[in-house]
């Protein structure tokens, strides 16, 4: 288990955070992420039946404020849970995450 863990660690380029979350909009829905990373984020709860490697549209505002477009693909989903991973993401968002 310790092995997994840290091959899980080691594939992430970026940390991931839990607090504060960030304001997603997808398809005229409105969540709140579980936690988030430059490259990604978890959506938990009552969430949309997206399917491992759907592609979504949605806006995204960021700790600061910022509002900006993505698209993300789902990476991993289980019962509760989806992952998503950012395919394109506005210049003035990514930017504000990686701060």
């Amino acid at each position: 288990m310790i092995g997994l863990v840290s091959k899980i660690r080691e594939r992430r380029s970026s940390r991931r955070h839990r607090l504060p979350s960030l304001m997603v909009r997808i398809e005229n829905h409105r969540y709140r992420t579980a936690d988030w990373s430059a490259g990604g984020f978890r959506l938990r709860g009552t969430i949309e039946p997206f399917a491992r490697s759907d592609r979504v549209r949605g806006q995204i505002k960021t700790p600061s404020g910022t509002l900006g477009w993505f698209i993300a693909e789902a990476a991993w989903r289980s019962e509760d849970a989806v992952g998503f991973r950012f395919i394109e993401i506005d210049s003035n968002v990514f930017l504000d995450l990686h701060m």
